[in-house]
């Protein structure tokens, strides 16, 4: 898959994430200030592969990473969590955020909390694929 930005706009852009050989249409991401792309591999064990990405704004110590499948001819948003940058001292990165378990249909997940102690948690979700109906997220949503 390749990252391509398209229409600038100040700080934040729009990107077109496709497939070399077309195999499958493009996802839209937009509004966004960078994007970091990671292969995730077949995280589900359905034969398909995953990948996800960090939406990152302009300043700012959060971030979330979203990580996408393609089903049945459509995106699906897998999974997402929120990272707090200063973990990331600590072994906490993109990659380590999500991981397949042996538990068909879960996920392990990484993810960061605030309040008074910004803690690091592990846990395992089950996987709510939510389908990408027009193939755009804006600003974080799906555009139904």
């Amino acid at each position: 898959l390749i990252a391509e930005p398209i229409g600038l706009n100040t700080n934040r852009k729009n990107f077109k994430i496709y497939s070399k050989n077309g195999t499958t249409p493009p996802l839209y991401i937009e509004e966004i200030w960078n994007i970091m792309m990671i292969d995730e591999g077949d995280l589900d064990g359905n034969g398909t592969e995953e990948f996800g990405f960090s939406w990152r704004l302009e300043v700012g110590n959060w971030t979330t990473y979203h990580v996408y499948t393609f089903i049945d001819g459509l995106w699906h948003e897998m999974v997402s969590t929120t990272q707090y940058m200063g973990h990331w001292e600590e072994g906490f990165t993109y990659s380590s955020a999500v991981k397949p378990t042996k538990r068909k249909g879960y996920l392990k997940v990484l993810e960061s909390h605030g309040g008074e102690d910004f803690k690091k948690e592990k846990k395992t979700v089950k996987i709510d694929s939510r389908p990408i109906p027009k193939g755009i997220v804006h600003f974080g949503e799906i555009v139904e």
